[in-house]
């Protein structure tokens, strides 16, 4: 086989994947990202600061829910 026609069978495996092109978002049907993940843990830690500061142990001793 020659190197054009391997280089041509790589490109057209490429263009013809299914990922999503470069800037656009991927669909996940699994549950949150990265980003929500952690926005939610730093807000959960900011509360337990404020509480703790606040000698607040009943807000302190609340869990985290989705």
């Amino acid at each position: 086989m020659s190197k054009t026609t391997i280089a041509a069978a790589a490109g057209l495996a490429i263009v013809l994947t299914d990922a999503p092109a470069i800037g656009e978002a991927v669909k996940d049907s699994h549950g949150p990202g990265l980003v929500e993940t952690m926005m939610a843990t730093q807000s959960h830690h900011a509360k337990l600061w404020l509480a703790g500061n606040a000698r607040n142990w009943e807000l302190a001793s609340t869990r985290l829910t989705s």
